[in-house]
Formats: C-alpha cells, structure tokens, sequence
C-alpha cells in the first residue's frame, strides 16, 4: 500500500490524489500528523480520524461526514463499496481504493499495527529436500494406508468432489498428478479448474509445491473423487475467500485449505463465506508450534493437526507422536463452540479439531527451481486434504443429507474411532484425550469414515 501523505496538502491545495486501502483489515497508516483508521470497507462502520476530528459513517452506503462542526469544512463519503472519496465542499481531494492484491504472492505475517497490514496466506508447508529425478523416498500412499487402516476402507470417494483452494497453482499439475498416480498404481484424477480472479501469469515455486502435495495427496486419499483445483491470483485473504464462493458455487462440498493467516481483530468479517451449512471446510492449522491461525481456528472448519509417525512401512506396530511444528491453541477472538464444551475448559474455540501424520511425505514436481522430480515434504499442509479425502470417502456411502456442521459428528463418542496420541509436544505437551497437541486424535479409517457417512 502506498503510503498516505500529507491530509494538510490535501485540503490546502486541493490536489486530487488516488491511494489504496485494504479491504479486508483494519487499515492503519498515518495522514499527516494525524493517525488514520479505516475499518474494512467491508463493514458498515467506517471512520476516519486526522486533526482529532473523526469522520464516520454508520452506514456501509451513507455519506460520511464530519463527528462535529470543524474549520475545515471538509466532507467525506462512501462512494461504494470498494472507494472512499474524501472532499471539501464538491471537489474530491482524495480517493481510497480498496486493493484486492491480484498478482501479489506474499507470504509475510506482519503485525497488525503494521503500517503495510493486511491479512494474507502463508504455506505451511517445508520442504526437506529433492530424493530424486526418478526415485521417491518419503512416505508413499501405501505406508499411510497402512499407518491409518485405510487400506481397508472400501468406498473411493467416488461421487464425491473435493475442491482445492490455493494461490498460484502450478502450471505443470495436470502431469505432475499423472507422474504420482502412475508411480504409485492410482486411477489418473478427474480434475477442473477455476479461475476466481484470472489465470495467474506469475510462478511461484512454494505455492506450486503447496498445489501439487494438496491435489496429490487428496487424491491419494481419496483416488475416486474428484478435484476442482480453485487457483486464486493472490495471496491476500480477501481474494481467496472468493475462491471459497467459486467453490461453493460449483457445487463443491468438501473444500481444503492449506493455508493460513495469523488471527487478526478483523478476522469475523469473513464469516459469511465459512458459515456455510452442508458444506465441510477442513483447514491445516499451521507448522509454528504452539499457537492459533486463520481460517482453521473457525468454528465451522475441520481445524487438522500434525503428527509425526515414528514407525515406517506397511507391517509391525504404529508408533506415533505429535509433530513438533504442529500447531495448535487457544483462539485470541472466537468463542467456544458448543461441540467442544465437554473437552476444554477455557471461554474460546480451540484446535486443532483432529490430526494426522504431518511429516515426510512424497511429492512429485515438474517445475520447482527449475527443476523436476520427486521432493520430501512436511506439513498439516498434508494432513488436511488427506483428512478431505477421507471425509469423502464417507461422504460417498451417506444417504442422509450432508450435516450442516460435521464437527457434532466428530466430537461425538471420539473414542469410538479416534486413536488418541499422548506423547510428544508443539510446545504444550500432548496428553490423554482432547489437547492442543493432535485435538482429539488420528483417525482409524474405518470408523471415522463409517461415522462420517452417518
């Protein structure tokens, strides 16, 4: 965001200037020697503060105007939704436009006291290195399988569709999931794409890598439903919940999300695209350690942790831990849902919900530093669409209309089909039952898909 000069020049001159906003934040910059704080343009209240004079709206669609009488005579209103235009008398002497960032991939979290703040997604997601041109190392579909049982769930997904929403995407993803399915004998994916804000023209090597262990690994997961890969041109949190919308317009029912943003006191403005009855949004929590992110802190997201499976192959006992990096804790602004009341003891949402193996996983890749091959990854990036695929699989069998919340499902009699993991720390150490470690565990596949379908 350009920084906002001098509101005195503005009004002595009355020089017509044109300055971004962000849409999807509290916006702080400085105009002058006065503070300015613009609420979202999003929302109905909206104010504006220089001289210690405040102007304000209490409607998103009235003009604004000044608290009280001033020597200025200035006057500022809301143009629409996506401009604000601040005069004296008639003539515009500023305008502030709301920026949806298109073509901007930035990953950095920064305060939101930030001058430059704006909420935007980061990739959960580390890489640990390339295993080989032709050779994958990490873990395979058929160790997960196992470690989870799986294996033995029969339903495929079939019928099903599991949507994707991420920035960039890959340009090379249609063969990167061929070059996986085929190595690993899975059908080759029904996929489709879609564009919210325009094709990206910009490649961008971590969020390529995101694409491609989401759509590989869902379909794993699930190799007989389908993937509708929403691709958003931006980072920014106001243009991928649009991605959200696309999805949801689609007819998707089961949208992951391996991304997230740090909690900001804004953060419930974009309520409206997560509160969506009969559609299941699974969300990674993140690969800080102890603490919360945005979106899968919601309450009406599948928030999924991370793990780390000690044991390897497809024989012998499961050993497994929480995941070290995994994170997990205590929402700084959304309520306690009523479903957890019964396995946390604090006033806020907590997560994550449930988890899975998070570390080590194989990719392949056809244009990652300009190179091709397979790639060991790690990150609850892994674990959400793998619990998406699952979710699918039960969602395939189920007769009944889609729940309008599946975390009723999943916090009902847990034990029935959660396998609990009481060692290991993210920083707050795991324990028996529901902590902010795992949640309430790592699925047993045929339980938790045979709870999902009902």
């Amino acid at each position: 965001m350009k920084k906002l000069i001098c509101l005195v020049a503005f009004l002595a001159t009355l020089t017509f200037a044109e300055y971004e906003l962000n849409p999807e934040s509290l916006v702080r910059g400085y105009i002058s020697t006065g503070k300015t704080y613009a609420h979202t343009l999003r929302q109905p209240i909206i104010q504006a503060k220089a001289f210690a004079k405040t102007f304000f709206s209490d409607s998103a669609n009235q003009s604004m105007s000044l608290e009280q009488s001033v020597e200025s005579k200035a006057t500022a209103y809301r143009a629409n939704t996506q401009t604000i235009n601040l005069q004296k008398g008639n003539q515009i002497v500023a305008r502030f436009k709301a920026s949806s960032h298109i073509g901007d991939f930035s990953q950095d979290q920064l305060p939101e006291t930030a001058l430059n703040f704006y909420p935007r997604a980061y990739s959960p997601t580390n890489v640990e290195a390339f295993a080989s041109t032709s050779v994958p190392t990490g873990r395979k579909p058929n160790e997960i399988y196992y470690a989870y049982g799986i294996d033995k769930v029969t339903p495929t997904g079939a019928g099903q569709t599991i949507a994707i929403v991420v920035p960039a995407g890959s340009e090379t993803l249609v063969n990167d999931l061929h070059v996986f399915s085929q190595q690993f004998g899975l059908p080759d994916a029904s996929i489709q794409f879609i564009y919210p804000q325009g094709v990206p023209t910009t490649h961008s090597d971590s969020w390529a890598l995101e694409t491609s262990l989401d759509a590989e690994w869902s379909h794993a997961a699930a190799p007989g439903a389908k993937l509708l890969m929403v691709i958003c041109n931006t980072s920014a949190i106001s243009g991928l919940v649009q991605g959200i919308d696309a999805a949801v317009a689609a007819g998707a029912k089961i949208i992951s999300l391996s991304w997230g943003s740090v909690e900001w006191s804004n953060q419930m403005s974009y309520d409206s695209h997560l509160n969506i009855n009969g559609v299941t949004i699974i969300a990674a929590t993140g690969d800080s350690g102890y603490g919360t992110s945005w979106p899968s802190v919601h309450p009406h997201l599948i928030a999924v942790g991370g793990t780390q499976l000690v044991s390897s192959g497809t024989s012998g006992a499961v050993v497994e831990t929480a995941w070290s990096h995994g994170s997990g804790g205590i929402s700084k602004y959304y309520s306690k849902p009523i479903y957890q009341n019964t396995v946390q003891n604090t006033f806020f949402r907590t997560t994550p919900d449930t988890s899975l193996n998070a570390s080590g996983y194989t990719i392949y890749m056809g244009n990652y530093q300009s190179q091709k091959g397979y790639i060991n990854v790690s990150g609850t990036s892994a674990a959400a669409p793998i619990t998406a695929g699952l979710i699918a699989r039960g969602y395939a069998t189920r007769t009944l209309p889609l729940p309008s919340d599946l975390h009723l499902n999943l916090y009902t009699n847990p034990t029935s089909f959660y396998r609990d993991i009481t060692t290991g720390s993210n920083g707050v150490a795991a324990t028996v039952g529901y902590d902010y470690d795992t949640g309430l565990g790592v699925p047993v596949a045929p339980a938790f898909v045979n709870a999902v379908s009902k």
